[in-house]
This record gives C-alpha cells, structure tokens and sequence, in this order.
C-alpha cells in the first residue's frame, strides 16, 4: 500500500484525519459518551532509516478527553489490538473509496496472517515532563535526513 502514498501526498492528511477519527470513536465508546472532546498532534512521514520510502505516523494523544459538563476523563490505550484492527479496515475503506484498490484485494489483505498495521503506545509521557514532550515534538517534526549522518568522500 505504500506506493499509493509515494505517488499522492494527499493521502497523509486523509490517513491523519482518519487517525484522530478512530482515536476519538474509541474514547466515546470507551467513555459512554456520543462524543468527547480530545486532542492530539499527528505527523506523518513518508520516509525511514536511510531515507527508504516507509509511510508511517506519529501521533502524541492526550488519554481520555473531557465530557459536555467539561470532566476530564482519563481513558489509557493498554490493548492496541481492537483500535489496530479498526484502524486497517478503515485504511481499507479509504483506499476502496478512492479506488485505488479492488474489493478482491481489499479481501485478501484482511486474510492475511500478518496484516501489515502496527500501533505501538509504549511511550508514554507525564504531562509535567516539559522536556521529554519537547524531545518528542523534535523527533516527529524532524527531517528525513540529518547532517550528522552525512559523511563526505573524496573523489
């Protein structure tokens, strides 16, 4: 599905919007409430080490969100399974409402063993850890290539 993000950047803000979607279906269902109010930063970026094409998201979420009376619930993410599920389908969805791809090939990439979706929540940060928040803000606002990597060869 990659080579769909490389030929159109369009699709990192419709993945971004559909992210923050999920997360906030995910509190209200958790939550019991039609809607909470939420918040969170995501960035997308469209390379990996070595600068190799690899669409991938960072996303910093505030847990929980506040209810229409303005209480703040407090709703931690521990089993990313069930919202890595729903976020592939829902990529699927994209992707077939765009056509970019065929329900056969939709069906076969939910039969696999492997689905290819990963989220990963194990950094967590307290909300007084103004330096931690600052070092993660930096990370996900980086470049795809740093000056310190770069070495020069004589030629």
């Amino acid at each position: 599905l990659r080579v769909f993000f490389r030929h159109d950047q369009r699709l990192f803000a419709s993945l971004s919007s559909l992210i923050f979607s999920l997360i906030r279906q995910f509190y209200s269902l958790a939550a019991g409430f039609p809607l909470l109010t939420t918040a969170s930063v995501i960035a997308f970026q469209p390379f990996g080490d070595f600068l190799r094409p690899n669409a991938h998201w960072h996303a910093i979420v505030l847990e929980g969100g506040f209810t229409p009376d303005g209480r703040f619930l407090f709703l931690p993410i521990h089993d990313t399974r069930n919202l890595c599920e729903a976020f592939r389908r829902a990529v699927l969805k994209l992707l077939l409402s765009k056509a970019l791809i065929s329900e056969e090939f939709a069906t076969t990439l939910l039969c696999r063993k492997h689905p290819g979706f990963s989220i990963d929540n194990e950094v967590r940060i307290n909300g007084a850890d103004y330096k931690t928040r600052v070092a993660l803000a930096q990370y996900i606002a980086r470049a795809p290539l740093s000056l310190q990597k770069l070495s020069s060869m004589p030629s």
